[in-house]
């Protein structure tokens, strides 16, 4: 395989992966994509290294014409992983959040004591081993003595 061949090649990996990373929003989240894509990158360099035997200008030149194709790719790759480790270091994605009730609250200031219970029923059913929707339905239907 020639010198140039492999050049041609690098760009344009390099394109279409830093492409799709610009474009899309579930591929280059999927680990296959991201990996994948830079097992392709460093086996294109090492196919580079052996072609080019000694470095020479023009060698050093190409590498760094493809590393530029490259660069979203990896900048993307490199960004993504760092934020990943963080969210797993930190526990972002383990955190469960609470319903909030603060338009239920609103209703009730406002006398919409209908939209209230509504609002309760939804989420007692949305979240079922949560005991708050129901105690607060319960406090609220008390308040309207509607037991």
């Amino acid at each position: 395989m020639g010198f140039l061949v492999v050049v041609g090649l690098l760009v344009l990996c390099g394109g279409v992966f830093s492409y799709v990373s610009i474009r899309s929003d579930t591929i280059p989240t999927r680990a296959w994509f991201r990996y994948g894509g830079l097992l392709v990158w460093l086996l294109l360099l090492g196919l580079l290294a052996g072609v080019c035997g000694r470095p020479a200008f023009e060698n050093i030149l190409a590498a760094l014409v493809s590393a530029a194709a490259w660069f979203i790719f990896l900048a993307n790759f490199f960004g993504n992983t760092i934020a990943r480790w963080a969210r797993a270091a930190l526990s972002l994605d383990d955190m469960t959040v609470k319903p909030g009730y603060s338009r239920i609250e609103a209703d009730i200031r406002r006398g919409a004591f209908d939209d209230a219970l509504h609002r309760l029923r939804e989420l007692a059913d949305a979240h079922p081993r949560d005991p708050e929707p129901c105690r607060r339905r319960a406090e609220l239907l008390l308040k309207l003595d509607r037991v």
